[in-house]
C-alpha cells in the first residue's frame, strides 16, 4: 500500500502538485511527477479533479503567496501600474531616450524589451557611424487592462449573452430602453 502524505495523498500525487505549481501544466508535472508520458495527460486531468489534490494545491498557493508577500491587492496595484505607464517618461525634453537608470521605476516595468541599433555610413572607405535608433517593446496595455477588469469584475471582454437568439435594444416612445432577443413574432416578415 502506498504510504500517504498529511494532506492524505500519495507521495506522486504530492509531486504533482508540487510540480504543477511550476508552470500550472497538469500533463508536464505529471511526467515530472514519476506517472507514465504515455498517460500523462489523462493523469493530469484525473489529478486535477480530485478533490484532496485541489485543496492541497490551493494549500500550496497560499504557501507561497505567504513567502512571496503577493496578495490579489498586490497583483491589481501591478497592473494599475502598468496600465497608467506614461510613455514620456521614457524621453529627455530633447525627444531623446532616457538613460535607463534615469527611467522612473514604473516606466521601467512597463518596458520589455530595449532594442538598438547603430548606423553606419561609409566615408571615403571608411565606415562611420551615423546615428543609433533604439526601439522600446512595451507592455501590452490591453492585455493588462483586460486583466484588471478581469480581476475587478469588468467582463467587458467576455461575451454574455447566453442565447442564440440577436440581443436588441429598444426605445419606446416614453424613453425608457429595454433588451430582449427576437422571435419569430416580432420579425417583420410575417
Amino acid at each position: 500500500m502506498a504510504r500517504r502524505t498529511a494532506a492524505g495523498l500519495t507521495e506522486k500525487q504530492e509531486r504533482f502538485c508540487r510540480e504543477y505549481l511550476i508552470d500550472l501544466n497538469a500533463t508536464q508535472a505529471a511526467i515530472r511527477a514519476g506517472y507514465s508520458a504515455r498517460s500523462a495527460s489523462h493523469q493530469g486531468s484525473t489529478l486535477l479533479g480530485n478533490p484532496k489534490v485541489q485543496g492541497r494545491l490551493h494549500e500550496l498557493k497560499d504557501e507561497r503567496n505567504e513567502r512571496l508577500e503577493w496578495d490579489a491587492d498586490r497583483v491589481l496595484r501591478e497592473l494599475i501600474d502598468l496600465a497608467e505607464f506614461d510613455l514620456v517618461d521614457c524621453f529627455t525634453t530633447e525627444g531623446g531616450l532616457r538613460p535607463i537608470h534615469e527611467i522612473p521605476a514604473l516606466a521601467r516595468k512597463s518596458i520589455t524589451a530595449i532594442e538598438s541599433v547603430e548606423l553606419f555610413e561609409m566615408n571615403r572607405g571608411n565606415r562611420e557611424q551615423v546615428g543609433e535608433t533604439k526601439k522600446l517593446k512595451l507592455n501590452d496595455r490591453r492585455a493588462t487592462l483586460q486583466l484588471i477588469g478581469q480581476h475587478i469584475g469588468i467582463q467587458a471582454w467576455k461575451h454574455q449573452v447566453g442565447t442564440d437568439e440577436p440581443l436588441v435594444v429598444w426605445h419606446n416612445y416614453a424613453g425608457e430602453a429595454g433588451t430582449g432577443g427576437l422571435s419569430d413574432a416580432d420579425s417583420d416578415d410575417t
